[in-house]
């Protein structure tokens, strides 16, 4: 979703897309997923604590990540060293769950 109408995109994998469906974010769950994949390449590459901060839906792809990016740094064996949420919108409750549910 694209809550604040910014960074809207004409187009998605080559397909014009409907007014109300434009955006550059598909989803929080995606967020997270790609934060999860940018740790890993962060832990492998510099082997140091780990800090993950987001705002807004940022924050939201954080909270949702971060059991994930926690599983991640100790599989590396690199201490986690904090989240910082800041102005969790709360769609992605409960936080730091890794659950909607």
């Amino acid at each position: 979703p694209e809550m604040h109408g910014h960074g809207f995109s004409l187009e998605k994998h080559g397909k014009k897309l409907a007014e109300k469906k434009r955006g550059c974010l598909d989803s929080c769950a995606v967020i997270a997923d790609h934060l999860v994949e940018m740790a890993k390449i962060i832990l492998k590459t510099y082997k140091a604590p780990l800090m993950i901060m987001g705002h807004s839906m940022g924050a939201d792809g954080c909270a949702l990540a971060t059991r994930r990016i926690v599983d991640e740094c100790k599989a590396a064996q690199v201490p986690f060293a904090c989240a910082i949420y800041l102005a969790l919108p709360m769609t992605a409750t409960p936080a730091c769950c890794g659950s909607t549910s």
